[in-house]
């Protein structure tokens, strides 16, 4: 069983490669500044 804060951090991480994926490859270098 994970705690909260494990259990959240998963999820943003989730989220934000997902984020990755849908941004046009042009945008992608700016997003990881």
């Amino acid at each position: 069983m994970m705690s909260g804060a494990e259990w959240c951090y998963m999820v943003e991480e989730d989220l934000w490669h997902w984020k990755l994926q849908m941004i046009p490859a042009r945008v992608g270098p700016v997003a990881e500044l």
